[in-house]
């Protein structure tokens, strides 16, 4: 299901984006991308990855789901951070 919190995610990537095309050129594509899609994935897909446990390798496993909130969340906090970061790293 499609909510306001997936939509205003999605427009907040597409106005980084911009803002990063019209400072860079298009170059700045690719790495926009690699830095917004993790995030995304998290807060369009926090329902599907709470349910995820199993064997994780090394070893690990995961034997209870996590609350999709907390998600979501982390989600929120990346793609907030990010232009903060990146504003105090140049």
């Amino acid at each position: 299901m499609i909510t306001i919190s997936k939509i205003v995610a999605l427009s907040l990537a597409v106005i980084y984006t911009a803002i990063a095309v019209a400072m860079a050129g298009p170059a700045a594509i690719p790495g926009m991308l690699i830095l917004l899609v993790p995030p995304l994935g998290l807060i369009w897909f926090a329902d599907e990855l709470s349910e995820f446990t199993g064997y994780v390798g090394k070893g690990g496993t995961i034997d209870q789901s996590s609350p999709e909130f907390l998600i979501a969340a982390f989600g929120w906090l990346v793609l907030f951070g990010l232009p903060i970061y990146l504003f105090y790293a140049s």
